[in-house]
C-alpha cells in the first residue's frame, strides 16, 4: 500500500472514529433523557397511588371524623377535598379538587348492577355524596 493510500485509510478511520464517539454520545444523552422521564414518570403513579390510598381511608371514615372532629380536623377534611371556596351572592360555591371530581359525577357502566339509580339509556349512575 503506498503512503497516500494509508493516509486516506488513516483519515477515513478517523472519521468514523469522530462519527461513532458523537454518536455514542448522542445516544447516551438520549438514554439519560429517557430514563429521567421514566422516573418521573414512576413518581407521578406512585403519588396517585399514595393519593388513592388517602381518598379510601378518608373515605371509610368520614362521617365520623366530620361529626366528632374539632374546628382543626373539619378544615384539614374540607382542604382536602376541595379546591376553591367562593361566594356567589350569599351562597357558597364549592370546586371540588380533581383527583375527587369523578366521585362526585358518579361511575359509568354500561352493564347492570348495584349502587344507586340508573338513569335509563345512559349508563350513569346517580350517586349522592
Amino acid at each position: 500500500m503506498d503512503p497516500d493510500q494509508a493516509k486516506n485509510v488513516r483519515r477515513i478511520f478517523d472519521l468514523y472514529a469522530y462519527t461513532f464517539k458523537t454518536k455514542n454520545a448522542e445516544l447516551i444523552r438520549h438514554m439519560d433523557e429517557v430514563k429521567l422521564k421514566m422516573e418521573i414518570s414512576d413518581r407521578s403513579e406512585a403519588e396517585k397511588m399514595e393519593e388513592a390510598e388517602r381518598v379510601f381511608e378518608l373515605s371509610q371514615t368520614l362521617e365520623t371524623r366530620w361529626v366528632e372532629g374539632d374546628y382543626r380536623a373539619k378544615r384539614e377534611i374540607l382542604e382536602f377535598l376541595c379546591s376553591n371556596f367562593t361566594l356567589d351572592g350569599v351562597s357558597p360555591c364549592i370546586e371540588i379538587n380533581k383527583p375527587l371530581l369523578h366521585l362526585t359525577k358518579g361511575a359509568r357502566s354500561n352493564d347492570g348492577g348495584e349502587g344507586g339509580i340508573r338513569t335509563r339509556g345512559t349508563g350513569v349512575t346517580r350517586t349522592t355524596i
